[in-house]
């Protein structure tokens, strides 16, 4: 089973997010992508190009409509609505891939790719660092919330409430922040040892994180990540030919 794409979007980053949906244009013959808008404004752009592949939802949300620089409260606010997409995406699909807009698709997983992953319940992006090009601490409990597959499972919906209580108590804190601090609660420094949930993560030749260096073959989706800001982010994917507009 393949799983649906899925991603979200507010009004300040509606160039990435009509880039992502030219790259996966260029690519994608068997995916569907189901993009959440958190607002009409992102809504009404979007619906101007239809595609076969995409579904589009307005799914409106108290955000700001801006591009919000890393971990601003704003950004924090934004991130956080990120449960809520994925818990009404899993109550559509079983299975799901979740892209942050700053991600690219350079060619299109399998089945067959999906399949050895096929027990654990959310597989990551590695989102750590390289010597290398060798990921310095792979299992850490920092792993990307911008790039992952879930399956519809007690273990995610766990997880992901747990992630949802987090933030509740802590508003200057992103998603990804929130993840962290529910798995480093249970005293574990690798993500396998987890015991509510079956975590993994993907080869980072194959989901890479904007630190990569090596070999751009192998990728299937590239995060535009670990740049601040709009413009390095649209020069880091300038770099890969990945920018549409």
């Amino acid at each position: 089973m393949l799983p649906v794409l899925i991603t979200y979007s507010n009004l300040g980053y509606i160039e990435f997010a009509k880039n992502l949906i030219l790259s996966l244009a260029n690519v994608l013959k068997n995916h569907k992508l189901h993009f959440y808008c958190l607002d009409e404004a992102t809504y009404h752009e979007l619906s101007l190009k239809p595609y076969d592949f995409l579904t589009i939802e307005l799914f409106d949300q108290d955000v700001s409509l801006d591009f919000e620089s890393y971990n601003t409260e704003n950004y924090v606010k934004l991130t956080h609505t990120k449960t809520n997409v994925l818990k009404n995406a899993l109550n559509k699909y079983p299975f799901i891939h979740f892209i942050d807009c700053d991600v690219v698709c350079l060619k299109e997983p399998t089945e067959e790719h999906y399949a050895p992953y096929a027990h654990y319940d959310i597989v990551f992006q590695y989102d750590w660092n390289f010597e290398n090009n060798v990921p310095l601490n792979f299992f850490g409990t920092w792993q990307c919330t911008g790039n992952m597959s879930l399956r519809r499972s007690n273990g995610t919906i766990s997880l992901l409430n747990k992630i949802e209580q987090a933030q509740t108590k802590s508003h200057t804190k992103n998603d990804q922040q929130c993840l962290m601090d529910v798995l480093i609660y249970q005293h574990i420094s690798d993500i396998r040892h987890y015991r509510y949930t079956q975590l993994f993560v993907y080869p980072p030749e194959e989901y890479a994180n904007g630190s990569w260096k090596g070999d751009t073959s192998r990728i299937y989706f590239f995060h535009a990540n670990h740049v601040a800001g709009k413009e390095p982010k649209i020069e880091l994917l300038k770099g890969l030919n990945q920018w549409y507009l």
